[in-house]
């Protein structure tokens, strides 16, 4: 960068004896000066421009995007076809579909997206959307767009705590879902179908 400066520099005197030779006039210094002077601040400028080109042409480091849930395990298609039968306003699974939701949380998550629902700096739940028509979730009732606040008791505050909970619907057979739906509480009711 400085030999730039510097051959802007001496050109700005050469042109400037150039000229006044040109003329047939002596070199006149305070001209001169001034004429460094302005040379002086455009090198400021031409450096402050070549810091933001620096910067500007440095690629940004991209860090990989880490899944939401830790461990989450790979898809394995069990319960690709899942869905759930409304009856009574409760939604029923049967006890073979409900393990093989348990065996494929992979698969399940791949139907939905969830992220934290903040209000202020604390998490109110989790907010799914992205919610597939054909998918186990939306034959439950979820909805894009809804908050869910607690699965049986079990408040959520991060996406391990949905994993939580699939544990104890499992142990309890239905999940008591709160959701928050444009600004009204709803409650899903998910059961094991008794067998027949």
């Amino acid at each position: 960068m400085k030999r730039r400066h510097t051959i802007i520099t001496v050109a700005a005197i050469a042109w400037t004896a150039v000229l006044a030779a040109s003329c047939g006039q002596p070199i006149n210094l305070g001209a001169f000066e001034d004429l460094q002077k302005k040379v002086g601040m455009l090198e400021i400028k031409i450096q402050a421009l070549e810091k933001r080109v620096d910067r500007l042409e440095k690629k940004p480091e991209i860090k990989p995007i880490e899944p939401p849930v830790a461990g989450l395990p790979q898809a394995t298609g069990k319960a690709k076809d899942v869905r759930c039968e409304e009856k009574d306003g409760v939604y029923l699974v049967t006890a073979d579909e409900a393990a093989a939701l348990k065996d494929d949380l992979g698969g399940v998550s791949t139907t939905l997206r969830m992220i934290p629902a903040m209000e202020g700096d604390k998490i109110q739940g989790m907010k799914v959307y992205a919610i597939r028509a054909d998918s186990f979730p939306a034959s439950c009732g979820f909805k894009n767009g809804d908050t869910v606040t607690e699965i049986n008791g079990l408040a959520l505050a991060s996406p391990d705590d949905v994993l939580k909970s699939v544990d104890l619907i499992a142990e309890k057979g239905e999940a008591m879902v709160r959701i928050m739906r444009s600004g009204q509480l709803i409650e899903l009711t998910i059961r094991k179908s008794p067998p027949m």
